[in-house]
């Protein structure tokens, strides 16, 4: 497992499949969503969402999942804006 990414850029994993029965994202989205939120300077943490407890141990700084870490120098303004579109 990959427990940290403090880089999206050197992030090379195969995301070819699609989503569950539930969803449709798959983990292509949820990257998608990890270069959206560190480009924007948040942190973001991808983990299974079947255990409710594992929200408390991500909040509680516990290793649950894995942690995106934000780039150095986040977009601001328009430029973060438009990440969203």
């Amino acid at each position: 497992p990959i427990y940290e990414v403090h880089d999206m850029t050197t992030l090379h994993v195969d995301v070819s499949t699609k989503g569950t029965q539930w969803g449709t994202g798959g983990m292509s989205t949820k990257l998608t969503a990890g270069r959206i939120a560190t480009a924007a300077g948040c942190t973001m943490v991808i983990c299974n969402s079947t255990t409710p407890e594992v929200v408390v141990q991500v909040l509680e700084g516990q290793q649950a999942g894995t942690k995106f870490y934000p780039v150095e120098q986040a977009l601001r303004g328009r430029y973060r804006w438009i990440l969203s579109v």
